[in-house]
């Protein structure tokens, strides 16, 4: 799911000089955010839609989401340190919470063991 060019919001990461121009849809809200040097993972909803969380290479454009909108509401973002894995927090629409684990080269999301009941993987 793309949301595409129907609005814009410019993420500005202040003290480390990197902008990154995402299409949102208005009135879009961003939340937490984590950055990599390959670009930036965040948070965001807009009315009526569940949190999710988005993905947007360094050099701008579409952010993608990471996964299916019915899959409950996610939030927190935070890279592994080799840039390879993005862990945030999930509640299902079960209000189940847990740890799910984003692999950006397969894109496979893989929940953390041992992680039910907890939210935020900070």
């Amino acid at each position: 799911m793309t949301w595409g060019a129907i609005g814009a919001a410019a993420v500005i990461l202040a003290g480390i000089g990197l902008w990154l121009r995402a299409p949102l849809p208005p009135p879009a809200v961003t939340g937490s955010r984590a950055i990599t040097s390959d670009g930036l993972a965040f948070a965001a909803t807009s009315p009526g839609k569940p949190w999710k969380i988005f993905l947007v290479g360094s050099d701008g454009g579409n952010p993608q989401v990471v996964s299916p909108e019915d899959a409950g509401v996610e939030t927190d973002p935070a890279w592994s340190p080799d840039g390879k894995t993005l862990a945030f927090g999930m509640i299902q629409t079960n209000d189940v919470s847990m740890i799910e684990l984003f692999d950006v080269e397969t894109h496979k999301i893989t929940q953390l063991a041992g992680s039910e009941k907890i939210f935020t993987p900070r």
